[in-house]
Formats: C-alpha cells, sequence, structure tokens
C-alpha cells in the first residue's frame, strides 16, 4: 500500500512490535511445546492490538520507533501504512501538524483521543517526497523530508 486517502493516523511514540519489560526476566522452557505456546501466545497478542487498531479505521500508522518483522506481518495483513519518523523532533513536528498526541503504548487508539486524526491524504513514494497532513484549520502543511527525516 503506497498512499491512503482521507485516512485515520495514529501516532505511537514506542516500538511496533512486541512490548519489552522494564525487568529482565528469565523464561525456562523445558520442551518444545512450551516453547511453541508461549511463541503463539505473543502472536495472538499482536495480532489482537493491530486488529483493534485496524477495526478504529486507522489506515496509517507512525511510529518513532523500531517495526518488529511480526509486526510488519500483520501491518500487511490488515492493509495499514506504516511510517517510521527517526527523530523525536521531527514526531513532535508531525503531531503539531496534526493536532495529534503520539501514544506511549502499543494499544488500540480511544475514538476520542488526538491521535486518531484524518488525513486528507498520505501518499507515500520510495524514496518519500512529500507527506500532506492537514491542520486543524482548512490550511494543509506539506511535510518535506530533510536529511534529518521530515521537517513542517
Amino acid at each position: 500500500m503506497t498512499h491512503a486517502e482521507k485516512a485515520k493516523v495514529a501516532i505511537f511514540s514506542c516500538p511496533l512490535d512486541t512490548p519489552k519489560t522494564e525487568t529482565k526476566g528469565t523464561v525456562l522452557i523445558s520442551n518444545g511445546e512450551e516453547l511453541k505456546a508461549f511463541a503463539k501466545q505473543e502472536e495472538e497478542r499482536l495480532e489482537t492490538v493491530f486488529r483493534d487498531i485496524a477495526n478504529t479505521g486507522v489506515k496509517v500508522v507512525v511510529t518513532g520507533s523500531g517495526i518488529g518483522e511480526m509486526a510488519l506481518h500483520f501491518l500487511n495483513r490488515y492493509n495499514l501504512v506504516a511510517v517510521k519518523v527517526l527523530s523525536k523532533f521531527d514526531l513532535r513536528r508531525l503531531c503539531k501538524a496534526t493536532g495529534a498526541t503520539a501514544l506511549a503504548r502499543l494499544v488500540r487508539p480511544p475514538s476520542f483521543s488526538p491521535s486518531f486524526t484524518p488525513s486528507s491524504r498520505v501518499s507515500l513514494r520510495f524514496p518519500p517526497r512529500a507527506l500532506p497532513f492537514p491542520r486543524r484549520s482548512a490550511n494543509a502543511t506539506l511535510l518535506r523530508p530533510s536529511r534529518s527525516g521530515v521537517t513542517a
């Protein structure tokens, strides 16, 4: 998927991947069945999150961190466009341009959340040339890529 018309945008400041705990822990797996069950449970949780995001009507997911392989699989399955913003400052500019708030955890965006912002058109070309996002006013802001990422 390379573009989305009248897309709803969800912005996350966390990685699109399985959540990591704050403390280190060791999982003792004694046989192959336990390993399969652990991997299946992790996959089901991630699929549930992306299914919930897709069911809210979001078509574009923006992250300020990494995108895992399993997350890419579910993004493709649910026809979601993923955009990785390399700089936290560019992510802030994008939030300001769309009037959105970046969510700190990978969860379903609430419908009243400011990060649930409708966009008139999001165009992605490889390499990206321009990403138009609307402001709160009737004027649209054209975001152009720079060396450090996307600038307003």
